[in-house]
């Protein structure tokens, strides 16, 4: 198992969620987690539906704003998962890219686990490529995972969103 280590400082941890997506999971850090709320399908726009590219799966309606819910596993050029029992959606805080986007969605395969992530638990995968909307692939104490670019992900939604 080929890996770099992310950081040296052994003594950091970040609480962080392991989101599990369709063959892997996200490292999240805890901040940037709004909230996880039980799957719900989105409010599609049937007029715009045909120009949408299918990773824009529609709007989530949470706490009175319309929040786009994305697919990460089809923005990197993956299929579509089906909804499972334990489909939750991760509601993002927005890193600031746009200040019209205050956050995102993403449905999840299963229910996030809450992590401390220790510097010396999460190394760099480096027979692994990162995909296009992936900051790294990691291990996280010996599991798979990758930690998803989201400035390019709300910079994709801005575009899209036309804000």
């Amino acid at each position: 198992m080929s890996s770099t280590p992310v950081s040296s400082d052994s003594t950091t941890e970040i609480p962080s969620l392991l989101v599990p997506m369709g063959a892997y999971k996200l490292v999240l850090p805890t901040v940037s987690v709004a909230e996880m709320v039980a799957y719900q399908a989105p409010q599609v726009n049937l007029e715009s539906s045909s120009e949408t590219p299918p990773w824009f799966l529609g709007n989530f309606l949470w706490r009175g704003v319309q929040v786009p819910m994305i697919s990460y596993e089809v923005l990197n050029s993956g299929n579509l998962p089906s909804v499972k029992d334990d489909s939750q959606l991760v509601v993002l805080n927005c890193t600031g890219v746009n200040n019209q986007l205050k956050f995102i969605c993403m449905p999840t395969q299963g229910i996030p686990r809450l992590s401390r992530v220790a510097a010396n638990e999460i190394s760099e995968n480096t027979r692994v490529d990162a995909k296009n909307y992936d900051q790294m692939q990691v291990f996280v104490a010996g599991e798979q995972a990758a930690i998803p670019d989201l400035e390019k992900i709300e910079r994709e939604c801005v575009r899209l969103l036309g804000l």
